[in-house]
């Protein structure tokens, strides 16, 4: 874990900022935030210290008052170099005071609940649950399944089936900016694997993303998905074959 502390960390994470900034001219940054645990902090002297100079007992907090400071120092740049931020859903442990309402918060793990909980709190929000939208995940329960995480749950009518937003109050909906899917590659060993795990499962997180609920279907997009195939013969691309025909 990077110590949050250490002047020269927040300088190193400040310069990798503005190298980004340079290379995409994109108007969101994601800072990450995930799945980040406290243990080492909470042994170190600087950690300690710089927890009393902020008042807080919350060893999370420490990484609220580190993202601060890169967004301080965003703040500080050009017009043309300032981002606004996102962040994993994990940040909402904390105390989200400091970073203001004009950030963005990415929803995976208990994403219904955590985005409500970022909507709540003015922050927009982004639905990327992990289960089903993490489509790096097996996508039947087939021993044919390519080496990947999950169990086989994840399959194109789940992925479908999956509501965005559902039954959020009408003073939130706003604060919905959309849904993404996700693809984590780390047992993932080959592009046609990543082609045929991502596929057709995207179809279904557009539709999602683009088709109101009253208008979507899952036989009705299972029928409409039957033309991709041949699409995806003409691209050459490997896809998954378990619901055409």
């Amino acid at each position: 874990m990077i110590n949050v502390a250490e002047p020269r960390a927040v300088q190193f994470a400040c310069d990798v900022i503005d190298e980004l900034a340079a290379l995409f001219p994109f108007g969101y940054i994601h800072l990450g935030g995930d799945e980040c645990p406290t243990d080492k902090w909470e042994r170190n002297a600087l950690c300690q210290a710089r927890l009393k100079e902020i008042g807080s007992e919350k060893y999370r907090d420490l990484q609220i008052d580190f993202y601060h400071k890169l967004q301080q120092h965003i703040a500080r740049q050009p017009l043309e170099k300032q981002r606004k931020l996102i962040f994993w859903n994990e940040v909402l442990h904390g105390n989200t005071q400091p970073l203001g309402k004009d950030i963005a918060i990415m929803a995976w793990i208990g994403a219904d609940g955590a985005a409500r909980d970022a909507a709540g709190r003015g922050f927009n929000t982004i639905l990327s649950p992990q289960i089903p939208y993490y489509i790096n995940r097996r996508q039947s329960p087939l021993a044919t399944e390519p080496r990947s995480q999950g169990h086989g749950t994840e399959t194109v009518e789940a992925v479908y089936n999956y509501v965005p937003a559902k039954d959020v109050p009408a003073d939130l909906q706003a604060k919905y900016l959309g849904v993404q899917a996700n693809f984590w590659t780390e047992w993932v060993e080959d592009a046609a694997t990543v082609e045929y795990l991502m596929l057709p499962r995207l179809a279904a997180v557009a539709e999602a993303g683009w088709t109101p609920q009253p208008r979507r279907s899952y036989p009705d997009f299972r029928n409409r998905l039957q033309g991709e195939a041949e699409l995806y013969e003409l691209m050459g691309v490997s896809y998954g074959k378990h619901v055409f025909e």
